[in-house]
């Protein structure tokens, strides 16, 4: 079975911050396969899914630091998703 990845966004209410982050993870090559975006108590929360691919273009560790460095992110969750999706590790 191809590894799949869950990033688990908190983003500031901002004015195009949903696309910035989607943009971001499209543009650094990995498809996406399933977004859920809703309001959170600390403004908006995301949930990407990122399809399995055999060889990711860059480890995804390297795709969750280029999203904690846009402004309007105030949090990242990642976790390999395969059969423990509550491997997620918190990471501010």
């Amino acid at each position: 079975m191809t590894p799949r990845f869950q990033f688990q966004l908190r983003l500031v209410p901002e004015r195009g911050a949903l696309l910035r982050a989607l943009a971001l993870v499209e543009r650094r090559g990995f498809p996406v396969d399933h977004v859920e975006s809703g309001p959170s108590p600390c403004g908006r929360h995301l949930d990407v899914r990122l399809a399995g691919t055999e060889a990711p273009p860059r480890p995804p560790e390297v795709l969750a630091r280029q999203l904690r460095r846009l402004v309007e992110v105030t949090s990242v969750v990642t976790g390999e998703e395969v059969d423990h999706p509550s491997r997620l590790e918190v990471r501010s």
